[in-house]
C-alpha cells in the first residue's frame, strides 16, 4: 500500500515515517538504511557512554580507597 507523504510530496512505498534526522520518508525501499541509522547512532551512544562511566567509577572508587587507608593521628 502506497501512501502520499505530505513533507517530501511523493508516494510512498510501505509508508512509515517521515525522518527528520534522515531527511526523506521512511518505506519499504529504504527501512533497513533507517535501521541502519538508528542502530549505529544507538552504538556510537554506547561507545561515548562506557569509558565515561569508567572514569566516573574509577574516581569514586580511588577516592573512597584513598579516605580508608588515610591514616588518622592518634590522641
Amino acid at each position: 500500500t502506497a501512501y502520499h507523504s505530505e513533507t517530501c510530496e511523493v508516494c510512498i512505498d510501505g509508508f512509515e515515517q517521515y525522518c527528520r534526522f534522515a531527511s526523506n520518508a521512511i518505506g519499504k525501499r529504504n527501512y533497513r538504511y533507517y535501521l541502519g541509522l538508528l542502530l549505529s547512532a544507538m552504538g556510537y551512544s554506547i561507545a561515548c557512554l562506557l569509558p565515561s562511566m569508567s572514569v566516573v567509577v574509577f574516581c569514586a572508587s580511588s577516592r573512597i580507597t584513598n579516605e580508608l587507608l588515610r591514616v588518622r593521628p592518634r590522641i
